[in-house]
Formats: structure tokens, sequence, C-alpha cells
């Protein structure tokens, strides 16, 4: 009994290894990469149909998990998206189940991008040279990739826009910062404008940095108060609905770069802006020597000398260490009154750092207190329309919402991120002229489009008649259709056998239309006519034209000689056309012909009538017979 037990034990036992066991077996493998390219890891040999968590640990930030699930075989597969490995160093991918470390791991490498010429940068030790020969600079030309990572081991050549300056460098190349350090001095004086190239792509960066060399009559540091000239400072009582756009730029850290302090910033804006018109800004923070200090992340408070413009992000810009100590704001400034105007930050932790731009703005009106123009783009004003709805696109502040006045009821809608709209509005179906506007629901008046009007006409036009002259064409002759209609008739034609065929106006006759043609053949033909207005109203009508056959021509010069019991008849010849024959009619009165003749000789325009031949000899009788017709 006492064996039984043990043995029962030591079962118990082995079966709480065995998940232990197939786990030891489990491998995980991944590829290395490139920053931003993403990588595959695979789990082989792992317990069948099972849920498993691979955790990534990158260089820098945060642990990310991603559940997967083990096929039949034990294995299953991830793969790592592009923006999980945008940080370039040593990765390690390990397992876990429900929160568990099953002891199985691999490390991976991401290996920097190519040079990016955007966030590689130059920084300088200081903006002043004395032109001695002996005083130096040093300067600093950092490169990195898109995402920011340092790249290591590349040779760079500094350039100065003069040849007289000596430039010289410690290193070969780019340590692991990413960092090449050089010296410069001269004897000349002058502003000196530098600028480095990557040696083995041949890419010049877009950074440059000036230096000065001479005595500099000026002070160093941050630029005077925005409050000079005792002028009222305004916060983001209006926060503006274009958020910032961020320079595309993901740096995680650059642990191996040191940067100066903070001592102002830099705005750049446009000088000179119309009243409600849109502007993209970009704040830098700078040290006094001004280089850009990249690892700044504070936030940036901004306020300006109107009291009703539009601040980007409500005035409250937060700096990122992705951002690199320079942020751009895209179309996020609006002033909405004309005076010349300041543009003012600083630091919400420290007044002292601040910076300021001037903007002098001018147009706008008085009476709307800095109202923007709502732009209509559909439908156009004064235009008209069939149905009873119109659909009323145009632009103007992303995400507003906007209310439509004019038709059958108050329609409203909204504008997306580009600040585009389109709103159905239902018209009077009782009324012709509508009178639209489309203004902010808010009710302030900031957004007005100003009025416009369209017209509702779903009446077809009217046909007033058309004609043929002549009523009734002989075939192969010239035939002329009239139509009567409304007047400014977008589009009238007639369709005969074949394709539509636009008509003519006639000049100083309004509403008149014509069109000249050949008749077809012997027959009645059915004609429509078609006319549309500038509404998309259109009309038909279909009338029939019935062409006669064409006649043989007319004998001309006839002449009778009167003879015993008998008349002969003379004419001339037709040799126009072929005759068969000429057929002669006989009768007693111009109304009724009681017999006729048929000519036997064609190439003999005469015929004689005597008594045998049903043609009486009196005179009177020969008088009374009629003129001789061919057929």
């Amino acid at each position: 009994m006492i064996f039984m037990q043990r043995q029962l034990s030591a079962i118990v036992v082995l079966t709480m290894l065995l998940p232990h066991i197939a786990y030891a077996a489990a491998s995980i493998r991944a590829d290395d990469s490139v920053a931003g390219l993403g990588t595959d890891i695979a789990i082989v040999g792992a317990e069948q149909r099972t849920e498993l968590t691979i955790v990534v640990t990158p260089p820098l930030g945060a642990e990310m998990t991603f559940p997967v699930q083990t096929d039949d075989e034990g294995n299953a597969a991830l793969q790592l998206k592009g923006r999980d490995t945008e940080i370039a160093g040593l990765y390690r991918a390990s397992l876990e189940q429900k929160g568990t470390d099953l002891g199985t791991s691999t490390t991976f490498e991401v290996l920097p991008d190519s040079i990016s010429p955007l966030t590689s940068s130059i920084q300088l030790s200081s903006d002043v040279l004395m032109p001695t020969g002996t005083d130096t600079v040093d300067i600093v030309v950092i490169l990195r990739d898109q995402f920011g990572n340092p790249l290591p081991s590349r040779p760079l050549k500094l350039i100065s826009s003069r040849a007289g300056d000596r430039i010289s460098s410690p290193q070969s190349e780019t340590d692991e910062g990413g960092m090449q350090n050089f010296s410069l001095s001269t004897k000349e004086e002058g502003t000196i404008f530098l600028r480095a190239i990557d040696l083995l792509s041949g890419t010049l960066i877009d950074a440059e940095a000036v230096v000065y060399a001479g005595t500099l009559g000026r002070a160093v540091g941050g630029p005077q108060s925005a409050t000079a000239g005792n002028r009222q400072l305004y916060g983001a009582q209006n926060g503006s609905n274009v958020a910032a756009n961020v320079l595309g730029r993901n740096l995680y850290g650059q642990v191996t770069t040191q940067f100066g302090l903070v001592d102002h910033f830099e705005i750049v804006a446009p000088a000179e802006l119309e009243v409600n018109e849109d502007a993209t800004i970009r704040i830098t923070a700078v040290d006094r020597n001004g280089n850009r200090v990249e690892d700044y992340t504070g936030t940036v408070n901004l306020s300006s000398t109107d009291p009703l413009a539009f601040l980007p992000v409500s005035g409250e810009v937060p700096f990122e260490p992705r951002n690199l100590g320079e942020k751009v704001l895209t179309l996020g400034l609006r002033f909405r009154t004309a005076d010349e105007h300041i543009l003012y930050a600083e630091d919400s932790q420290n007044s002292d750092i601040n910076g300021q731009a001037y903007v002098t703005v001018t147009g706008g009106d008085s009476n709307t207190s800095g109202a923007k123009k709502i732009l209509i783009s559909s439908p156009t004003a004064g235009s008209t329309v069939n149905i009873p709805q119109v659909t009323v696109a145009g632009t103007s502040e992303p995400f507003v919402n906007l209310i439509v006045t004019g038709g059958r009821g108050d329609a409203e809608g909204d504008t997306d991120i580009n600040g585009a709209f389109s709103i159905p509005v239902p018209l009077r179906t009782d009324q012709t002229e509508h009178v639209l506007r489309v203004k902010d629901k808010d009710g302030l008046g900031r957004l007005d489009s100003g009025e416009f009007t369209i017209y509702l006409d779903n009446q077809p036009p009217a046909i007033i008649d058309a004609t043929f002259s002549p009523e009734k064409p002989v075939e192969n002759t010239n035939v002329l259709l009239v139509v009567h209609t409304e007047e400014n008739i977008a589009e009238i034609a007639a369709q005969f056998a074949g394709a539509p065929t636009p008509l003519e106006s006639v000049p100083d006759q309004p509403g008149t239309y014509q069109h000249l043609f050949t008749a077809p053949a012997a027959g009645i033909h059915q004609v429509l006519v078609s006319v549309a207005d500038s509404a998309g109203n259109s009309a038909q009508h279909t009338m029939s034209l019935e062409v006669d056959q064409k006649g043989l021509p007319k004998v001309q010069n006839l002449q009778a000689l009167s003879e015993i019991n008998a008349v002969t008849l003379q004419w001339d010849p037709i040799v126009s056309e072929k005759i068969d024959a000429y057929r002669i009619y006989v009768g007693e009165s111009p109304m009724q012909f009681d017999f006729s003749l048929d000519t036997e000789m064609l190439t003999m325009p005469t015929a004689s009538m005597w008594e045998n031949h049903q043609c009486n000899s009196t005179s009177a009788s020969i008088q009374r017979c009629s003129l001789p017709q061919h057929r």
C-alpha cells in the first residue's frame, strides 16, 4: 500500500514537469533588419495549438507584446511592422505564456536606414569667429537616418562658402553617435556658410550653419521682450481647428549626443498676411549660439496681440523627443484683425525662454469682426436645377459645424479634415427662386458664405410648333424645318433617320430654331424634335414628313396643226431624261378625258389623230384635245 502511494506521487510530479519539458524544446528565431522595414519572428517546436506571447524589447522604449497561436506542429510566425522597428540597435524577443517567461529568447539587430538630409544637423560652439587665423569655432556634424538613428562609420566633408577658410577634423568618419568634429579658422572677415556632405553617398544634408568672422556689434541672447511698446498679449481664446503637423521624425533617444541649454525660441512666420489667411509657422528651440537644441521636450505657450486670433493647437505646443527641438504647425495660425501684430512664444515652465515674430496683417472688414468667407464650389450662383434638392459643396475651416439656410428648411453638415463639406439641401417645390447662405452653426458669424441665389425649374420646356417648308416636299429637294419654343434653350435637335442633328437659332427671333436638309426618299417619315433647358428638363415632339415622288419634266413648245378629219400635234423632245413614251389625253373638257393615245416612235415628236382613232374631226373637238403628256 505504501509502495502504491509513492508510485502515484512520482507520476504526479512527472506530469507536472511535462509542459516545461515540452517548452524546453521550443525555439524562437528572428531576422536582422533595417530601421523601418520590420522583421519576421518564428516559433518552432512549441506545444501544439496553444496561445503564447512574444515579448519584444527594443533598445529604447517600452516592451511590445504580441499574442500568437501555434499550429498542429507547434509552430507560429509573427511579422513585426515597420513602425515597431524604427529604432536601430539590438532587440530581444522572448516567449511567455500567461505572464510566465518560458526561458526561450533570441536577439536580432536593426541597422540604421540610409542617410536623411532632413534629420541630419550641424552644431556650432559659436556663431562668431575672430579672423586671426588662430581663433577657432568647433563644429559637430551629426548624421542620422529618417528615424533619427545615428549613422556611424561614414566619412564627412565640411565645405565653406569661401576658399580662404581653413577646416580640419581629427576624425576620418563619424563615431558611434553619428558625429564627426571639425574645427574652423580664417583670416578673412565676412559671413561663412557651412554645408556638410556624406562622402559615401554624395548626399548634401539640408542643414546650413552660418558663422560671422569679425567683430559682431550686437548682443548675444534671445529676442527682446514681446511686451515692448506696452502691447497687450492674448492667449488662445479661440483654438485653431487645425492640429499641428509635426515634422516626420521619430527620434526616441540620442543618448550619445550632448546639446546646449535652450536660450530662446526662433519663430519663422510670414512677414505679411491677409486677415483670415491661414499660415504655417515653425518654432525652433535654440541655444545662445543659434544651434538647435534637439533634446528640448518642454511645452511652448503661444499668444499674440490679436484678441481674435486662432492659434495652433489651442496655443499649447508640446515638444517630444522625436521632434528634435523643432516643430512645424501647418496652416495653424490665423489673424482676424488688421494691425502690426506680434506672435509670442514662451516656455511653460520658464518665461525667460521666449521668442517672437512680427507679422503685418492687412485687409479685412471691420463690420464683420474678422468673419471668414466660406467658399462655395457648387452650385454656381444664378444656376438652375430641375430637382427639389441641391447639394451645396465648398471649403471652410476643418471640423466645423455648418448650417445652410434658404431651402425648405435649415440643413446641417460639417467640414472634414481638409475643410471640405457637402450638404444636401431640400428646396421648396412651390418656389422658383431660393436665396441660400452657409454659416457656422455656433451663430457667432465668424464663418459666412454670403447669400447666393439658385433657381428651381422642374417644368419641361414647351415646343410651341414645328413645321416643314414646303409641307409636302419632293424627294431630293431642300426642306426647311422651323421650330418655335422657349427662349434660352440649352439644346435643341431633330432626329430623322440617324443621329440627332442640332438646330440653329434664327437671328433676331428668340425661341426660333431652324434646320435646312434634303428630303429623303418618297414616303412618310417620322421626325423627332427634342429640346432641353439649362436646368436639365427636356421635352420631345414627334411629327410626320410626307415626301412625294419626283415628277417627269414638262413638255415644252407644243404646236397643233389641223388636218382633214385629224389634228397633228408637235412638241420639243425631252432629252434630259430617258422617256419610254408620250401619252396624249383627249376629252371634251379640261376636267374630263375620255381616252388617251400613246406614241409609238419616240424619235418622232409628232402625233396625228383622226376619226378612226377616236378623235373628233370637227374644229371644236380638236380644240378640246388635251395637251400631250408623257409617262
